[in-house]
């Protein structure tokens, strides 16, 4: 587990991806690649000082849950997290989803990265991310 920044920055963004018309068949399976590659770069480094301005484990959380992530901004801006705007060249025409990202497709990818990121950590707030619902359905 390398930990370079940069891919984890880039698999983190790509895990997810917003559609586009040359990924509209395997987006699913792209955000669980993306996800298994980020765990995988990053492995058990989840708590390392040098990420912990990406946010990871609030973003990997509302990839997971759908929920907005609020971060704590250093620069003292409201802490919103901002949504990326798509370019005409780049907007998908047969999909349209609305400003948050889309759990069904999203979800595998970040577990997976979770869990690999925070692997051996004991982490307890990540745990409870992990928890299996106790609900039916």
């Amino acid at each position: 587990a390398s930990g370079q920044r940069l891919m984890t920055e880039v698999m983190l963004g790509e895990i997810a991806r917003p559609p586009t018309n040359e990924l509209l068949g395997c987006r699913e399976s792209y955000s669980v690649a993306a996800g298994i590659a980020l765990g995988l770069v990053s492995l058990g480094r989840g708590s390392d000082p040098g990420l912990a301005d990406l946010f990871i484990e609030d973003k990997l959380g509302s990839y997971m849950h759908g929920r907005a992530p609020v971060y704590s901004s250093p620069d003292g801006g409201d802490g919103m997290a901002k949504e990326p705007t798509a370019s005409l060249a780049t907007r998908c025409y047969r999909i349209r989803e609305g400003p948050r990202v889309n759990v069904d497709v999203t979800a595998a990818g970040a577990t997976l990265a979770l869990g690999l990121l925070f692997c051996k950590s004991n982490n307890a707030s990540v745990a409870a991310q992990l928890e299996v619902p106790h609900t039916v359905h």
